[in-house]
């Protein structure tokens, strides 16, 4: 089996907070808070591999049941009884790579987020905020198994009075029959956790972050955004495959540039640039899921992952009676990892195929009463939104769509 290491994770995981393609170079007036309340909904089925193809999130457990994993069990109980099989399989011109049937497996996960997020003006142009989701996840996976026509025949000249092999065929045939419970019987005898649904809820990374209003002339302005998210989430366990993080488990800084242009009343663009470093970090894993990996059993892994940089442009309309909308792109690019187990070796397995690159297209609207609480004709200034975020292309990573909600209050 491939490494699964990642066998379930979200874009929502990348990052604490993650942001809209429309970014505003705004900044709250001097001794202001806002309180922002986001909920943010995915779910995923299936990621992109390496070439930008689709796949199930659960491709890694579909593997082919081989002579060569009987003959390995066999050995574990009966070397002697494995040299008689073995020998068997040769004298019927049976390979050891010969495929007995083949594992299928699916799985799907749901993750929910509510993310307060507060913010307060130092001064006009500087702003400091800070954020952390609390999240909900659930995943599902099923795993079957289809026997081959090896299978068959292999069963059938067992089963050969000529033979005189009718024991070792019913044995067989018990295996075969329960091949998905054998292969969790393997995994615990690993110490993994049984391949069932799964639930569980938590805090997520927390992000701290301060915005200053660099410059403005006229209709445009420059916003710079320095910060860090805090390793607060649990990362991803190691002996449960099929759990959803909360976090990545290790710092990151990063800074961000924004430019924002007013080209008519109403219409607006903005540019950002942001680049993310992604401090080194500790976590228990397996190396893979290949039998001799898990026979090994875990270890205290050392990993650096990849940087990343994430550029989005984004076009802005806000109505004078308070309705807004806005239409965006956003790219994701995140360098390969690094990993290195307790001796300094490489883990080849955990960082291939860890680049990834993502394309999202986003849709929002909104309906805000700041201008109209400045005129009178509102109590209170806030903002309510709703936006979904649809993944377009991928390479190496989940593929979800984001649903948002979002709610600020002003004070």
């Amino acid at each position: 089996m491939k490494n699964i290491r990642c066998l379930i994770t979200v874009p929502l995981l990348c990052s604490a907070l993650p942001a809209l393609a429309y970014e505003h170079t705004k900044t709250l007036p001097r001794g202001r808070f806002n309180l922002n309340l986001r909920s943010i909904a995915t779910d995923v089925a299936t990621k992109s591999n390496a070439a930008g193809g689709s796949e199930g999130l659960a491709a890694p457990l579909e593997r082919d049941l081989t002579f060569n994993d009987v003959l390995r069990n066999q050995a574990a109980i009966s070397p002697t009884r494995a040299a008689k099989v073995e020998g068997f399989m040769l004298a019927n011109e049976l390979e050891r790579t010969d495929s007995l049937g083949r594992f299928s497996a699916s799985a799907k996960a749901s993750v929910r987020a509510t993310a307060p997020v507060l913010a307060y003006g130092v001064s006009d142009k500087l702003t400091l905020a800070m954020g952390a989701p609390f999240m909900s996840a659930r995943s599902t996976i099923a795993v079957g198994f289809t026997r081959s026509d090896t299978a068959a025949r292999f069963l059938a000249l067992l089963s050969d009075p000529a033979n005189n092999q009718h024991e070792a065929a019913l044995e067989l045939q018990e295996k075969l029959d329960s091949a998905t419970a054998e292969l969790n019987r393997e995994l615990a005898s690993h110490g993994v956790e049984p391949l069932t649904d799964w639930r569980d809820s938590g805090w997520g990374d927390t992000t701290v972050a301060a915005k200053w209003r660099a410059w403005e002339s006229g209709p445009a302005s420059l916003a710079t955004t320095l910060g860090t998210v805090l390793p607060t989430g649990r990362p991803d366990q190691a002996r449960v495959m099929n759990d959803v993080p909360f976090g990545d488990g290790q710092t990151d800084l990063f800074s961000q540039a924004t430019f924002e242009q007013v080209l008519v009343r109403g219409f607006s663009v903005s540019q950002s640039l942001k680049y993310t470093h992604q401090m080194p970090g500790q976590r228990e894993v397996f190396r893979g899921l290949e039998p001799e990996d898990l026979e090994d059993g875990t270890t205290l892994a050392t990993f650096k992952p990849g940087d990343r940089i994430d550029a989005a442009l984004g076009m802005a309309w806000a109505h004078p009676s308070g309705v807004t909308a806005s239409v965006g792109w956003q790219m994701n690019r995140k360098w390969r990892d690094r990993w290195q187990d307790n001796e300094g070796q490489r883990i080849d397995a955990l960082e291939t195929h860890s680049d990834q690159l993502v394309h999202i297209g986003e849709l929002a609207a909104g309906f805000s009463t700041v201008e109209g609480y400045f005129r009178g004709e509102y109590v209170a200034p806030a903002e309510i939104s709703v936006a979904v975020a649809r993944q377009v292309a991928s390479r190496n990573s989940m593929e979800s769509d984001l649903y948002e909600m979002s709610a600020s209050l002003f004070f």
